[in-house]
Order: structure tokens, then sequence, then C-alpha cells
């Protein structure tokens, strides 16, 4: 239990670490971070848009944008929710996943019959 425990605050620091640096390239230098370059590239399409007046464009670019990150997001949660599923289950302990998977030993109470 210990090794879950300890395994999951040093993933969860190493993520809080790379976005703190990641807002601090963001605010110091923006356009060597693919988001800042992308924001660069995001504005200048939209005075061309504007520049040209071709609003349906917007609008149809605006709601396919939308569109795909709903997706993109969703599916993202289903996999993280299907895939984290067993290691919530006391059966399915990352200890006993590993003896499992190392050693060839069956985790106890799985109700397999030997």
């Amino acid at each position: 239990m210990w090794f879950e425990v300890i395994f999951s605050s040093a993933v969860f620091l190493a993520l809080f670490i790379y976005h703190v640096y990641l807002v601090y390239k963001l605010r110091r230098d923006p356009l060597t971070t693919a988001i800042g370059i992308t924001n660069n590239v995001r504005y200048m399409w939209v005075k061309g848009v504007i520049r040209d007046k071709r609003d349906i464009l917007a609008v149809q670019t605006l709601r396919n944008q939308v569109m795909a990150a709903t997706f993109l997001a969703s599916t993202a949660f289903l996999s993280v929710l299907g895939s984290s599923g067993p290691l919530f289950d006391r059966v399915y302990s990352a200890r006993s996943l590993m003896r499992s998977i190392c050693l060839g030993q069956k985790p106890k109470h799985c109700g397999c019959s030997n």
C-alpha cells in the first residue's frame, strides 16, 4: 500500500512541477512552447478572418474545434476510467498485480479455481 501512495504522490508532484514550468515558459517566452505557437497562429488566423470578412468559415471552424475537443476529452476520460478501475479494487492492488505478472501467482480472493 505504501508503494502506491509514494508512487502516486511522485507522479502528481512531477505533473505539478511540469505545469508550473509550462506556465513560467508561457509567460516568459511563449513562442518556445507548442501552446504559445498555437495561440500566435490562431491570433493571426482570427485577424485574417476578420479582415477578409469570412464569418461562416470562422463559425464552422470554431464548431469543429469544440466538437474535436469534446470527443478527445470524453475518449481520454473513458480510457482513464476503464484502465484505472482495477487499480482501485482491493483484489487487483499493485502488489497482487506485480506478483501475478512477475511470479505467476494468482491474487488472493480472486474467485479463481486452482
